[in-house]
């Protein structure tokens, strides 16, 4: 989102509170208010709007496939704005501020990516929300999400109040708008890992939207994102406890066949770990060339902890010279953060316009990224781009030879993060 739509929806926007990351992690323990591009009195109670609904259900099982809305079974009353028609008067751990949360991600999420790809994103269907249904998973249809809850420590806590997982669901849905399903045949492998990078990385830059989460990202890493942080833990919920790992240093190579996967030889959430882990570098190396470039940092210190990736040995060492230099320049790393989160969603944006479905592979969205970036910054950045992906063997295209359509719905599964690991293990 842009500064100027940030100051626009904060004078005339719609209140919320939502928590940024995780609560039970230290530093989100309290949610932030949050605006919504709408003026107060048009989003009516249940929340809902023109493109999404929240109904409470009550002693609801998850929907089975070929199931989906409309729901009529039993529900709490619908939640009502304050007099003013903001949603921020809601008590945190109550029932109603659930529902308020999910429908806040969901429509922050779309306010920001909306500005970014300068169009309106608007599902062909009325979205369903359903925030708290006892189960411990979630899933998305072609019309709705429902979502349970995970567990940590003997604690449960709901998944719609976490934002990264639900701004990631919302990142398929727009996925689907800007770049649509492969015709039959046209299918491939990397159309399903890139289905689900696509998600991980609307929830990056989402996310870089919250206060909090860049106050606590700077204080924590001093600037130096080439390490595992707030940021690069995608869907946290607990202590070593989340589903994929932005910060990664996983080549094409590194996603092996599993057995009983045919026809797709390799799992799409571990298949989109080397393309995610790509598009986090360019976020970072553009971040770090503006603080080159305000002479925050040497161009020697940005080189190192780049090379943290392969060479983790020096990474005490290039923490403590991040940690002096932050000192007394917090204001200026903030802002260029910020500027690299905007650089990042518009070129995005810019690539996945000119994406096609059909016979997708990571190397020519790359080369939309890189003509995304002519277009931009007339090519600043095509060296930093090319390095993010080649080591990570993302330039030459890779087809599924055994492509057909795939079309079960995504689940989001409670994980356990292992990187020794090929793949992901559910549980």
């Amino acid at each position: 989102m842009s500064r100027q739509l940030d100051r626009k929806v904060r004078e005339k926007g719609t209140r919320f509170l939502v928590y940024p990351q995780f609560r039970g992690i230290q530093g989100f323990q309290k949610p932030e208010v949050i605006y919504l591009n709408a003026e107060p009195g048009s989003i009516q109670a249940g929340p809902e709007d023109d493109r999404q609904y929240v109904i409470d259900a009550v002693g609801k099982r998850p929907y089975r496939n070929g199931e989906g809305p409309p729901y009529t079974g039993k529900r709490n009353p619908p939640l009502q704005p304050d007099a003013q028609g903001h949603f921020d008067h809601v008590q945190p751990g109550s029932r109603e501020f659930s529902a308020a949360a999910m429908f806040a991600t969901i429509r922050r999420t779309q306010d920001i990516w909306e500005d970014y790809f300068k169009i309106k994103i608007t599902p062909p269907q009325k979205l369903l929300l359903i925030p708290l249904i006892d189960w411990n998973n979630a899933q998305a249809g072609s019309n709705f999400l429902e979502f349970g809850y995970a567990e940590d420590a003997g604690k449960r806590y709901p998944y719609c109040e976490n934002f990264d997982v639900l701004s990631h669901e919302e990142g398929h849905f727009i996925k689907d708008q800007i770049i649509g399903y492969p015709s039959n045949g046209n299918d491939t492998e990397e159309y399903h890992g890139h289905h689900e990078a696509f998600g991980d990385l609307v929830a990056i830059v989402a996310s870089l939207h919250f206060n909090t989460v860049l106050d606590e990202l700077l204080e924590h890493t001093s600037g130096n994102l080439f390490t595992e942080n707030e940021l690069s833990r995608l869907g946290e919920f607990g202590l070593n406890r989340f589903i994929r790992l932005a910060f990664n240093d996983r080549k094409l190579s590194d996603v092996r066949e599993r057995s009983g996967e045919e026809p797709w030889r390799r799992e799409e959430h571990a298949l989109s770990e080397p393309f995610t882990g790509g598009v986090f570098d360019i976020l970072v190396e553009v971040f770090q060339i503006a603080l080159i470039e305000r002479n925050l940092i040497s161009t020697d210190l940005g080189r190192r902890s780049y090379d943290t990736h392969h060479n983790p040995s020096e990474a005490a060492v290039i923490q403590k010279e991040f940690e002096q230099l932050y000192a007394g320049n917090e204001d200026q790393f903030r802002d260029c953060l910020i500027d690299a989160r905007d650089f990042l969603g518009n070129l995005m944006a810019e690539a996945w316009k000119q994406t096609r479905p059909d016979k997708l592979t990571y190397s020519k969205v790359l080369q939309n990224i890189l003509d995304a970036d002519r277009k931009i910054s007339g090519g600043k950045y095509q060296q930093t781009i090319i390095g993010c992906f080649d080591w990570r063997e993302i330039l030459a295209p890779t087809v599924s030879a055994n492509s057909q359509t795939w079309t079960k719905p995504h689940i989001i599964e409670e994980l356990a993060y292992d990187p020794a690991k090929e793949g992901v293990t559910f549980q």
